[in-house]
């Protein structure tokens, strides 16, 4: 079951959706296991009131936040932004995952842009065990930028 609560916008989160720091958005915490086995803590912040159909925690049995989004048109996800980092577990991310200090965990940061006006109204901080997750990418190469030298 999430954690749900309003907050007030650090200065990482308010950068990421283009509010003020303090601003109030939607805070949802997820924790994802295998076998019993903690593998990646989401942390989603999301544009408040307009994204209060989150708040729903029966919901998460059956949905992930973006798909809850998804199913209104005023919060409908157009393009996501994501960067991925791996770096050294913390001694508090150590105990939260059960791994050593400075095990390969990897970090994703996702901004979600609605559909309808382009602007972000979701920010997901992910962290996962690296020994314990796999990320795959499936795109349409249509869209892929020809002049990004990273293709």
């Amino acid at each position: 079951i999430p954690t749900m609560a309003f907050v007030p916008a650090s200065e990482e989160v308010a950068n990421a959706l283009q509010v003020k720091t303090g601003d109030e958005v939607i805070y949802v915490e997820k924790w994802c296991f295998a076998n019993g086995i903690p593998v990646c803590i989401s942390n989603f912040y999301f544009i408040s009131p307009l994204c209060t159909c989150v708040m729903d925690e029966e919901a998460y049995h059956h949905y992930s936040a973006y798909q809850l989004l998804n199913r209104q048109p005023s919060t409908k996800i157009g393009r996501i932004a994501k960067t991925i980092t791996a770096y050294g577990a913390s001694p508090e991310e150590a105990e939260q995952f059960n791994v050593a200090v400075g095990a390969s965990l990897i970090q994703a940061d996702d901004i979600g842009y609605s559909a309808a006006t382009g602007f972000p109204i979701v920010y997901e901080h992910v962290r996962m065990v690296g020994s314990r997750s796999y990320i795959t990418w499936d795109f349409n190469a249509d869209s892929v930028d020809s002049s990004d030298p990273s293709f």
